[in-house]
């Protein structure tokens, strides 16, 4: 196993594991778990990166109940996308955001 996370109640796994051919990961609900295809060990971590923030996406719209947008690579596509680049990039200093009373 790769790792962890929970989303409203439930434990997703990831993990390395056999996905098709065309695909770096997928998510697989049923399991509650997202696959990452052996090969992208040998792609940059930003790919590893990318690709899992997509299939995480795939997750959290499942939750949401939104399947017809989950449909939509393009539209997972654009949220994984921001949500990385704004997770990469967050500069929070918690000093700041909670002072002492």
């Amino acid at each position: 196993m790769i790792g962890s996370f929970e989303i409203m109640g439930h434990r997703i796994e990831i993990r390395y594991g056999r996905v098709p051919a065309s695909a770096w990961a997928m998510y697989v609900p049923d399991k509650k778990v997202i696959l990452m295809s052996p090969r992208i060990k040998k792609m940059p971590k930003s790919h590893f990166d990318h690709t899992l923030y997509h299939e995480i996406t795939h997750c959290v719209l499942d939750y949401s109940g939104l399947e017809e947008l989950n449909e939509d690579e393009t539209k997972v596509d654009l949220i994984s996308n921001a949500v990385y680049q704004i997770v990469s990039t967050i500069r929070f200093d918690a000093t700041d955001a909670f002072p002492s009373a």
